[in-house]
């Protein structure tokens, strides 16, 4: 029942914006000669995939004060990534269960003046599989007392990356944590010990004890800390709903509350918490929502060929 309730209020909202497009041509961006592109892109439209990032990019005809955006009733916030205040970046993250069909962006422009205006572009939501991943662990008893500690540490690690900071850290471009291949991707149903767990909300990336480990792109240091399954854990929070989540460290070179530089050493990888081997499990988290990091990483690496000129499309 909810899944056909959220379906239908998905194409009312999508019949909606096509009738304010149509009946409200303001809305439109075609009547300042302003441009929408959007990352990736089939035919000319918008097309993401379950769990995977996209972007879109406003190239505005005038200066804007701000651009704020929503879709799948959470924000899209806009980053101003020229001195002129006509270009605008955000990043996309739809959850890796939400429903595949039709939504609409919503974005709303304000002028230097004060003055609003509102347009709506239609953004196709696709099915991805994902693989199957069986794994076999050494299983431990956990007592009432571990219990809560697993439970105070997961309550601590949520916190630290769920406020929206309006502010955006980040550059367009992100870069990897570390050079290593991808060993257990995102997204994976996890069968663990025959038993079905949570799929994997992060990607494993190989790392041996004592690699350096790098932050993504910019940010604030969010939180430190020691947890029973994860280890050494970083957080750092790269603005506008943006986190990067680093477990099983074996050293930890920042605080909480450092600010640091893209691709700046910020820790040692490791296996400390409940890890078979050394490696580096590495989360994204935007607006709340897990999604691939490699799709991100291939995502900004489009959207910085396309801002550097190599796409006349969009020319700051």
């Amino acid at each position: 029942m909810n899944r056909n309730k959220t379906r239908t209020n998905s194409l009312l909202r999508l019949s909606l914006g096509w009738t304010l497009l149509v009946l409200c041509p303001g809305f439109a961006l075609g009547e300042d000669q302003s441009s929408f592109r959007c990352f990736p892109e089939n035919e000319g439209k918008c097309v993401i995939e379950q769990g995977r990032a996209g972007a879109v990019i406003l190239n505005l005809q005038e200066p804007a004060q701000s651009v704020k955006g929503e879709i799948w009733g959470k924000p899209a916030l806009f980053k101003n990534i020229n001195e002129s205040g006509k270009v605008w970046l955000a990043y996309l993250g739809p959850d890796r269960v939400q429903l595949p069909g039709e939504y609409l962006l919503k974005v709303k422009i304000k002028d230097p003046a004060g003055k609003t205006r509102e347009f709506f572009k239609a953004i196709r939501l696709r099915e991805k599989n994902y693989p199957e991943e069986k794994l076999t662990l050494q299983e431990e008893p956990y007592t009432p007392e571990l219990l809560a500690q697993i439970t105070k540490d997961n309550n601590a690690l949520i916190a630290a990356m769920s406020a929206i900071n309006p502010v955006c850290y980040w550059d367009p471009g992100f870069v990897r944590p570390v050079p290593g291949d991808v060993t257990s991707p995102f997204g994976t149903r996890r069968i663990i010990n025959n038993s079905p767990r949570s799929p994997h909300f992060g990607t494993d990336f190989k790392a041996a004890e004592g690699d350096e480990v790098h932050a993504v792109n910019n940010g604030k240091v969010s939180i430190v800390y020691q947890g029973y399954l994860t280890g050494n854990s970083l957080i750092i929070d790269h603005g506008c709903g943006l986190y990067s989540v680093y477990f099983h460290l074996s050293e930890i070179m920042v605080k909480t509350g450092d600010m640091v530089k893209k691709g700046q050493t910020v820790a040692k990888a490791g296996m400390s918490g409940r890890a078979s081997g050394p490696h580096l499990h590495f989360s994204l988290r935007l607006d709340n929502t897990y999604i691939d990091p490699v799709a991100l990483f291939e995502i900004s690496q489009q959207v910085d060929q396309e801002l550097s000129g190599a796409n006349p499309k969009i020319s700051p």
